[in-house]
């Protein structure tokens, strides 16, 4: 799968980032294995936000931050970016304009937040 993931990112073709399961804690892992294929850590969050609005037509209201655009945001300590597993040192959620702290998230449902 993941040599076939990797053939799909050269290839041109879409790819969309997405889990049915515990989205806020199995899409951190779908992104790392991306980036274990060998998709740049920095593309596999653009797959995630920006190509994922885009594909699905939502490009306009979603994907990025610009003006008008709705905006959930997820504050990471490190650079995720760069350290695709720093995406799993989440602090701050802000979703639907309310702000949630992780670690308090995290313990309502009973999960050690990573260090």
């Amino acid at each position: 799968m993941l040599r076939m993931t990797k053939r799909m990112y050269d290839a041109g073709i879409p790819i969309l980032a997405g889990t049915d399961a515990l989205a806020g804690l199995m899409l951190h892992r779908e992104l790392e294995l991306e980036v274990k294929a060998g998709i740049p850590p920095a593309k596999a969050l653009q797959i995630a936000t920006f190509n994922a609005a885009g594909l699905l037509k939502q490009g306009k209201d979603l994907g990025s931050i610009g003006p008008g655009k709705l905006a959930d945001l997820v504050l990471v300590e490190g650079n995720p970016a760069e350290r695709i597993s720093d995406i799993r040192r989440c602090r701050l959620v802000v979703k639907n304009g309310v702000l949630f702290k992780s670690d308090a998230v995290y313990a309502a449902v009973g999960i050690k937040p990573a260090d």
